[in-house]
């Protein structure tokens, strides 16, 4: 699972370097949005997708893409996703 995520990360780090000059990825584990939260700094964009998922499952569950847009250090960039199986 480590590596299939590491492959994705670089493909997406590689299509993100054709238009901008620095680039980083790092792949943490634990819970989502506090894990990523502790990640980044003030000095970071945190760019991250959302299958938009409302209603119900967002009540009960809680919304990770809300929390980090509420709560993080940095600015987020949040992009609703093309696919439903997106990271």
């Amino acid at each position: 699972m480590r590596a299939e995520a590491n492959d994705y990360l670089a493909s997406k780090a590689a299509e993100a370097q054709a238009q901008y000059s620095a680039v980083t990825t790092e792949l943490v584990e634990g819970s989502v949005p506090f894990t990523l939260m502790w990640a980044v700094d003030v000095d970071d964009i945190l760019v991250i997708t959302s299958r938009g998922q409302g209603g119900y499952k967002r009540w009960a569950l809680g919304s990770v893409a809300e929390k980090l847009v509420r709560e993080a250090p940095c600015p987020v960039f949040l992009q609703r996703s093309q696919d439903d199986n997106a990271i």
